[in-house]
């Protein structure tokens, strides 16, 4: 499923990380985000000798008016995506790198 990466501004003017996802209407997961808030999403690096992926848990809310453009450029043309598609944002509370490379189970958190 595509995922969009982008900083928003927060109300004081500082910057917090927030992950865009496009979640297709089809799948279970659109289903279970209208009563459960919190989101699990696994960013997998490209494949090397060992695994390397970022595990990013958060809150989720749907977006009431996405930014289609951020999608639709990777996409063939749709003329009504919303009918297909939701877009969900993820805010961080927890990031968990973990690495192989490093040794089995080597895992690194950031948490607030």
């Amino acid at each position: 499923m595509p995922v969009w990466i982008c900083l928003h501004c927060g109300a004081s003017g500082s910057q917090t990380l927030e992950v865009d996802c496009l979640v297709p209407r089809w799948a279970d997961v659109a289903h279970h985000l209208a009563t459960e808030r919190r989101g699990l999403l696994i960013v997998q690096a490209p494949p090397t000798a060992n695994l390397r992926w970022l595990q990013i848990q958060g809150t989720v809310r749907p977006l009431k008016i996405p930014d289609w453009s951020c999608f639709l450029h990777r996409m063939i043309s749709i003329s009504h995506p919303e009918s297909l598609y939701l877009v969900v944002r993820m805010t961080p509370r927890r990031i968990d790198l973990v690495d192989e490379e490093r040794g089995w189970g080597v895992q690194e958190t950031l948490e607030w």
